[in-house]
């Protein structure tokens, strides 16, 4: 193997293992955005039940502490 060729297939080498490198911390940023991303979906889902659902919720609590305020 010439040396030219030597040279190449070690910068690709190099070149290789910091792409590798590179990609596999993008990863764990990529992740994180994953998981923000799921967090944000959640807490959108919350609040359209809470806001859909908040008048029965509401008008339940006010019935059980009816209830538990006659019994006591």
């Amino acid at each position: 193997m010439s040396d030219a060729m030597l040279y190449v297939a070690a910068w690709v080498e190099s070149w290789n293992a910091s792409v590798r490198q590179a990609l596999e911390e993008g990863e764990q940023g990529q992740g994180m955005v994953e998981y923000g991303l799921i967090l944000g979906l959640v807490s959108i889902a919350a609040i359209a039940i809470m806001v859909l659902l908040g008048g029965q919720i509401g008008t339940r609590f006010t019935e059980i502490q009816t209830a538990l305020t006659r019994t006591s």
